[in-house]
Parts: C-alpha cells; sequence; structure tokens
C-alpha cells in the first residue's frame, strides 16, 4: 500500500520526478508496467483531487471576470480573493484540511534499487519515497 496527501498530489516537484522515472530508459519490463499502472492510478486520485479542490474554491474564492475557470488572486498575486463576507482563516483551514487528506493507493511498493536507471536525486528519491519499500540496511 502506498500512501500520501492530496497536497502532494498537486506538487509540481512530485509531478517532476514521475516524469523523470516515467521517461528514463532501462527499467525491467515488470517494474516499468508496475510503474505506468501507478501512475494511471495517481492521475485518476489528482483529478477527482482536483474537482474536490474545485468545489472547496467555489464556495470561498471569487471568480475570475475574464476566465470563468479561474479563481481571483489579491493584488500581491499571493493568495485567493475572497468573497465578500467569507472568513480567510476558515477557508485558509479547511483548504489545509484537504491538502493534508491522505491517499491510499494499492499497489504494491518498488524497491529504490529497481529505479537506479532513472538516476533520481536524493531530493527525487524523498519526494517518490511514499512508492519505495524501506531499504533493508543503511548505506
Amino acid at each position: 500500500m502506498m500512501t500520501l496527501t492530496k497536497g502532494d498530489l498537486f506538487s509540481d516537484g512530485l509531478r517532476m520526478a514521475l516524469t523523470k522515472v516515467a521517461s528514463c530508459n532501462g527499467l525491467y519490463t515488470k517494474v516499468a508496467y508496475s510503474y505506468m499502472r501507478l501512475l494511471k492510478i495517481l492521475e485518476k486520485e489528482l483529478k477527482s483531487a482536483n474537482l474536490q479542490k474545485i468545489e472547496i474554491l467555489k464556495k470561498y474564492v471569487n471568480v475570475s471576470v475574464e476566465d470563468p475557470s479561474k479563481f481571483q488572486l489579491n493584488e500581491t498575486k499571493t493568495d485567493f480573493l475572497f468573497k465578500y463576507g467569507v472568513d480567510a482563516a476558515a477557508a485558509k483551514k479547511e483548504l489545509e484540511d484537504f491538502a493534508g487528506q491522505e491517499v491510499t493507493i494499492d499497489r504494491d511498493k518498488f524497491e529504490v534499487e529497481k529505479m537506479e536507471p532513472a538516476k533520481l536525486t536524493p531530493s527525487e528519491i524523498g519526494t517518490l519515497e511514499f512508492m519505495f519499500n524501506q531499504p533493508s540496511e543503511e548505506v
């Protein structure tokens, strides 16, 4: 079983590390097939989480006049522009709680050594840690 948070699903670091592994040559066929299956599951989870996030945002945030598919940002572009009368702290708390919700994927974890052809950095391995078994010994 693999576990990560909904917030992790939206992470650029996760997307980049997953793409790096997906585009590498040299993975054993069985590993590559299992990895491709995991990517399909993660894509479904991301789509579902994105729809849930949009529903939360619709409750609290103004929609862009120019593009109704986007939400308005404040003047400094650092936060959403909340609707009049909305408790911004409560809205942010609901978004944080949402991002912290765990997603469990019913797939076997990979041995980190099987991903060696991808030449992952320590940072990328940390980002993908949810999908790896713990090594049996320390180096």
